[in-house]
């Protein structure tokens, strides 16, 4: 009994000192030691590490080597696997990884393909003035108003005036060529009679002049003209001066398409039929809005970068630089003498414009008006005509970015008619009009708008008083 006693005694103390130490080494405590830190990888991409560009494809070495270039990872460099490369290519390996180019094979070219020929840019059609050299041809169509005037008598209608220029590029903006032109005037009237036609013919040298970088052109040309009307009523050859002012666009390497507002005056001497022994001299007066198609040969190179800086960097819908403006549409007309009875009836009023652009907001232009009356009322009776041209500065101000605009211009104008009843025609002194339209555009390229506008005019001519009343449409370049 003792001594199962003495070893129950033993056996308690060895467990319960085992017990003790369990205890003491879990709440023992012990040190955290970080986990090894993992090598940062150096930067594969094509930039960090300067890989070439495949010669072959132009495509950036792209192998999945983990490390990048074996140089800067240290380890061993891939093995280049099966030749994949199609046979006589000899595409290279990537200096810094040995790999080869993997891009697609059918973008590989082949030993036995043909070198690659350079594309040729494609054409952009553009505005910038473009140097001229060589030969140098220009058609011209144009729709107007021509007027002439001899003793006591006066013809006039609308025209379409044709005009054909050949010649050769003096300087890289300036031409100088020769011209046929024809104005034909169909249904003319007359005061005292009206004849079946009405034409002038003329040809001549001419200039025309480029402005750089904006490629608008002055032109001019000296024809040696005659006028013919009727069947057989001719005048003497004489001398008859055009000029215009617009602007052209680059369609083509070689081809260009322009507009332009043009006038001409011209002097002719004739015989007065009905009096073999009686000369009359001949005015001709005329305005026409033109459009022009041009060649050149060999096709014009485009300007320096330094010469076409500042046209290059223009923003678009933004009114900057050259500046033209066509305003037609349907107006009411009154013009009333001193003393006398009122004219007035409806016609069609023209506005031609160019000038520059001050600010974004503000253009300054000149202005060339005529509003055409067709059979005007007086006191019950019926006129041929009643007509009001004038010309003069104005000023237009835009609200930016709505495009709504108010223009104004201040015209030296004068006023006449044709009086069927009594077989005469009267002009008015030169006199002042003002003119004053709002209107809005809307942006239809980079360059031109179109829109609409509401006119008034007011104006006296010594003894005549003239005011005006139009709904136009409106087309802008700037």
């Amino acid at each position: 009994m003792a001594s199962r006693q003495a070893a129950l005694v033993v056996v308690s103390w060895v467990f319960s000192s085992l017990l003790s130490e369990a205890a003491e080494a879990q709440f023992q405590p012990v040190d955290i030691v970080p986990p090894p830190a993992v090598p940062t990888l150096p930067d594969t991409s094509a930039a960090a590490n300067n890989l070439p560009i495949c010669p072959a494809c132009n495509c950036f070495c792209n192998c999945n080597f983990p490390a990048g270039p074996a140089a800067a990872s240290g380890l061993p460099a891939p093995s280049n696997g099966p030749e994949v490369s199609i046979g006589g290519n000899d595409l290279p390996h990537c200096p810094p990884c040995h790999c080869l180019c993997n891009c697609p094979l059918s973008a590989r070219p082949s030993e036995a393909s043909p070198p690659a020929l350079p594309l040729r840019a494609p054409f952009a059609p553009s505005s910038e003035f473009r140097p001229y050299r060589g030969l140098y041809l220009d058609a011209q169509l144009g729709l107007g108003e021509l007027r002439v005037t001899f003793a006591e008598h006066e013809i006039a209608g609308t025209t379409f005036p044709i005009g054909l220029k050949l010649g050769i590029a003096a300087a890289s903006n300036l031409v100088v060529f020769g011209e046929l032109y024809e104005a034909h005037v169909f249904r003319p009237i007359g005061n005292r009679d009206t004849p079946t036609t009405l034409d002038l013919f003329g040809f001549g040298p001419g200039l025309k002049y480029y402005l750089n970088p904006t490629n608008a052109f002055l032109s001019g040309s000296l024809l040696l003209s005659t006028l013919s009307y009727g069947e057989a009523e001719k005048t003497h050859w004489g001398v008859t001066g055009r000029f215009s002012m617009g602007k052209g666009w680059w369609i083509a390497p070689n081809w260009s398409l322009g507009l332009a507002g043009e006038v001409l005056l011209g002097r002719m001497e004739g015989k007065n039929f009905g009096y073999p022994g009686e000369r009359y001299t001949y005015t001709a007066k005329g305005f026409s809005l033109v459009f022009s198609g041009s060649f050149s040969y060999p096709p014009p190179e485009s300007a320096d970068a330094a010469q076409t800086g500042a046209l290059a960097s223009a923003e678009k819908h933004t009114h900057d630089g050259f500046y033209l403006n066509a305003r037609l549409g349907h107006g009411w007309l009154w013009l009333n003498r001193d003393g006398g009875y009122p004219i007035s009836g409806s016609g069609y009023p023209l506005a031609l414009s160019a000038g520059f652009a001050l600010t974004p907001h503000l253009v300054l232009f000149a202005e060339f008006y005529r509003a055409s009356i067709l059979n005007p009322t007086t006191n019950g009776y019926n006129l041929a005509n009643l007509d009001l041209n004038g010309f003069g500065p104005g000023l237009t101000y835009y609200l930016v970015p709505r495009n709504i605009f108010l223009s104004s211009t201040l015209l030296l104008s004068k006023a006449g008619y044709l009086n069927t009843r009594f077989g005469n025609s009267t002009t008015s002194p030169r006199g002042v009009t003002g003119r004053l339209s709002l209107g809005k555009e809307w942006w239809i390229s980079g360059e031109w708008g179109l829109g609409f506008a509401v006119e008034g005019l007011l104006g006296r001519m010594d003894e005549y008083k003239v005011k005006g009343f139009s709904l136009l449409a409106s087309a802008s370049f700037n």
